[in-house]
């Protein structure tokens, strides 16, 4: 089966996000691409990218997410793939923050270790995560029944809202679960489970402001 990299982008792409791209599809790996592109709005940007991907690409089997300011290596890629394929769930490389604090994996048990940053770590099952995603078909698939067919006689692409945010309760508060947690939140609800694999480190791109003062 092959593996789909699709690229969810409003307008630009870091040169360094093209050239990881460009060197996994030149890898001789199994891997097509696909590009999403114009849309401000990431929750239905990303619910129409796997929405297209599931109903137009019947050969594929896992979709891997990324977006316009991460890089990461062939070998980590292929990693998260080869677990979500092997899981049929989701799998989650290892994306910090952009402020650099934290990484975006959200553990199972509440608390601030993260053992996932090292990359000899093992495949570890966790609650949510964001970032550089790799998604089994069967997890679209089982939410289907769970969601509505969106726009399917409009002027945009139909879709179904994977990826629409929603409040929800967590160690006794509300809380805003942005996109990708409450897809992996809706996907934990039909049995699916989602896993960080540390072997997959992303370098997720981020601007400072350098002055006189704050020059080293």
């Amino acid at each position: 089966m092959i593996s789909t990299l699709c690229l969810c982008a409003h307008r630009h792409v870091s040169l360094q996000t093209m050239k990881a791209m460009i060197d996994l599809l030149g890898s001789g790996g199994s891997w097509s691409a696909q590009v999403e592109t114009g849309d401000a709005l990431i929750c239905r940007a990303r619910s129409t990218a796997a929405s297209e991907w599931l109903r137009h690409a019947p050969d594929s089997d896992v979709l891997v997410m990324t977006d316009d300011d991460f890089y990461f290596t062939v070998d980590g890629i292929n990693a998260l793939a080869a677990v979500a394929r092997e899981t049929r769930g989701i799998a989650a490389g290892v994306t910090p923050l952009r402020s650099g604090e934290y990484t975006a994996i959200v553990p199972l048990v509440q608390g601030l270790d993260e053992p996932w940053r090292d990359p000899r770590s093992p495949v570890q099952e966790i609650r949510w995560a964001g970032g550089l995603l790799a998604y089994h078909r069967s997890v679209f698939e089982e939410l289907v029944p769970t969601l509505p067919f969106l726009h399917a006689q409009d002027r945009i692409k139909p879709f179904w809202p994977f990826f629409q945010p929603f409040p929800a309760m967590s160690h006794g508060q509300a809380i805003y679960l942005s996109e990708d947690y409450a897809c992996h939140e809706r996907a934990r609800a039909v049995g699916k489970h989602v896993y960080v694999v540390p072997a997959c480190q992303v370098t997720h791109q981020a601007e400072i402001d350098v002055t006189t003062q704050t020059m080293d």
